[in-house]
C-alpha cells in the first residue's frame, strides 16, 4: 500500500473535488486529491511499471473511479478482472479512449466559444428582421460593455433606456457583429456632440449618462460636426483581426455615406477603458487628450487635414473618404 501511495505521489496526481485516502498506510491522516481521473493513473503505471497493480492497486482504482463518476462501464469490467496485467492493459486502452474523447470535447468547446467565421456584420434594420427590438439591442450592448469593462462607471455607461432612444432615432450610428444565435458580440456606436459638450469633454467632464436626443447634434443636414465614438469593441471570444477590420471598414463606409450627403466630421473623439483599445487607436494617430474625471481616457484625432494613419482592410474606402474630405475642407 505504501508503494502504491508512492506511485501516486511520483505521478503528481491531484484533483480539486475527489479525494482518495489509504487508512492502512502510515500516512493515514493525509488526504490525497487528484488532478485528473483516468489518464494520470495510467501514466503512473507506465512510468513505474506494472508491479504495483496487484489487488490493492485494483481496489484503489475502483474506489477512485466510483468517486469520480462517469466510469460505470469501466468499473463493471474491472470488477471481473483478476490479473494485474489484464487490469493494466485494460486501463491503458481506456486511457487512450478517454484522451480522444477529451480532445474532441475540447475542440468542440473551442469552436463553440471562439468560432472562426461565425459572426456577421449587421445594422439596425437587419436586427429588427431577426426579431430583436430596440430594447433587446440596447440591453445587449450595455451587458457587453459591463462584461468587457468591469471598472466603467455608471456615468460613462448609461442605461439601456438611453440607448434605445438613439437606436430608433439615429440607426445609422450603430453597427453590430452578431453570432449564429443572434447575440451581439461586437459593435460600434457614435453620436455628434455640441460645442458645449466638446468643451466639457476636453475638461474631462463629459459623461454619457447626460446624453439625450434633445442635446445631440442632428446628423440629418449638411455641415461640419464632431464625432464622439461611444463604443468600438468585440467580445473576448471574437477579439480577432477579421472582426475589428470588418467593424473599422463599416465605420469608414458610414462616414463616406455621410460625406456624400454633405455631412463631415472635423474631429473624432473616443473615451477608452482598456489599454488594448488605447493601443489600437494610437496606432491610427489618435492622441491622448485628457483623463475623464470618473472613468476612461479621452483620445482625439483631427480630420483636417485628413489623417494618414487611419487603417482599413479595403484601402479604396479611405482613399475615397480622403478625397472628399480634402475637397470639402480646402474650399
Amino acid at each position: 500500500m505504501q508503494e502504491l501511495l508512492t506511485v501516486y505521489k511520483n505521478a503528481g496526481i491531484y484533483h480539486l473535488e475527489n479525494c482518495c485516502y489509504f487508512p492502512d498506510s502510515p500516512d493515514s491522516k493525509e488526504v490525497h486529491t487528484f488532478e485528473s481521473k483516468l489518464t494520470d493513473l495510467i501514466d503512473s503505471v507506465l512510468d513505474n511499471g506494472k508491479k504495483y497493480w496487484g489487488t490493492p492497486g485494483k481496489d484503489a482504482v475502483l474506489d477512485y473511479l466510483r468517486r469520480c463518476g462517469g466510469f460505470e462501464e469501466e468499473i463493471k469490467e474491472l470488477e471481473g478482472m483478476g490479473e494485474s496485467s489484464d487490469i493494466a492493459s485494460y486501463l491503458v486502452s481506456c486511457a487512450q479512449k478517454s484522451k480522444k474523447r477529451a480532445a474532441a470535447k475540447e475542440e468542440a468547446a473551442k469552436m463553440e466559444m471562439c468560432p472562426s467565421d461565425a459572426a456577421q456584420l449587421l445594422r439596425y434594420e437587419d436586427l429588427k428582421q431577426l426579431g430583436l427590438t430596440a430594447w433587446d439591442i440596447a440591453q445587449n450592448l450595455v451587458e457587453n460593455d459591463l462584461a468587457l469593462y468591469p471598472d466603467v462607471a455608471p456615468e460613462n455607461e448609461g442605461k439601456p433606456e438611453l440607448w434605445k432612444e438613439y437606436l430608433s432615432r439615429y440607426p445609422e450610428t450603430f453597427a453590430y457583429l452578431v453570432d449564429p444565435s443572434n447575440k451581439i458580440v461586437g459593435n460600434w456606436s457614435f453620436l455628434s456632440i455640441t460645442e458645449e459638450q466638446e468643451r466639457a469633454m476636453e475638461a474631462g467632464e463629459l459623461f454619457e449618462i447626460t446624453f439625450d436626443v434633445q442635446n445631440t447634434e442632428c446628423l440629418f443636414l449638411p455641415g461640419d460636426y464632431v464625432l464622439y465614438l461611444l463604443n468600438f469593441s468585440c467580445n473576448e471570444a471574437y477579439a480577432k483581426a477579421q472582426y475589428y477590420q470588418a467593424l473599422l471598414d463599416e465605420l469608414w463606409k458610414q462616414l463616406l455615406d455621410y460625406a456624400k450627403n454633405g455631412i463631415y466630421f472635423k474631429r473624432i473623439c473616443i473615451n477608452l477603458f482598456h489599454p488594448a483599445y488605447e493601443a489600437l487607436w494610437r496606432g491610427m494617430g489618435f492622441q491622448f487628450l485628457v483623463k475623464n474625471r470618473i472613468s476612461g481616457r479621452i483620445y482625439a484625432q483631427s480630420m483636417v487635414p485628413f489623417p494618414f494613419k487611419l487603417k482599413a482592410k479595403d484601402p479604396t474606402i479611405l482613399s475615397e473618404l480622403k478625397k472628399r474630405y480634402d475637397e470639402h475642407f480646402t474650399v
